[in-house]
Order: structure tokens, then sequence, then C-alpha cells
């Protein structure tokens, strides 16, 4: 999947009611996704809390084929700032 195509997936669960109070910024080599409650872009800007990782793991996890906390476990995404931020994720992925 492309960042285009991932970037609308994720707009499509904000959208259908997942929520997120805080902001945060997916860093992956094909660009970024930045969230910042239901305000969604491919904007490299500030964040709260910024994840590193691989589109693909991404995508995976999207799909609930890979946990975060797995993914985070295993060294598959790198976490800079708020760690309780990154543990709303939660609510995005389920």
């Amino acid at each position: 999947m492309s960042l285009e195509a991932t970037t609308q997936k994720v707009q499509e669960m904000v959208a259908g009611g997942a929520s997120f109070d805080s902001s945060i910024k997916f860093v992956f080599n094909e660009g970024v996704i930045h969230l910042d409650g239901d305000a969604l872009s491919n904007e490299d800007k500030e964040a709260a809390c910024t994840i590193n990782m691989e589109l693909s793991d991404f995508e995976s996890m999207l799909s609930g084929d890979l946990n975060p906390m797995e993914a985070f476990m295993g060294g598959k995404m790198q976490l800079d700032g708020d760690m309780n931020v990154a543990m709303q994720l939660s609510s995005l992925f389920n």
C-alpha cells in the first residue's frame, strides 16, 4: 500500500469514530502521517509523540496482523516524546 492509501485508511478509521485526543506523528521512509485529534495530514509538523517505523509494519498494525505493543517490544517502532500518547493508539487500532 502507498503512503496515500495508508493515509486514507487512517482517515476512514478516524471518521468512523476512532477517537484520539492528542497529536502523534508517524514517520516512514515514504513520508509522514500526522494526526492531531481528528485532523489528519501528511505534513511534517510537531507532535506530542513521534513514532518511526516501516510503512509495511504500520499497515500490518492497521489490519490487525501486528499488535502495537509487540511492534514496540520487537523493535519495529521507535518512540520519541510522550509515551502516554503512544498508549492511546489502542483506540485507533481496535
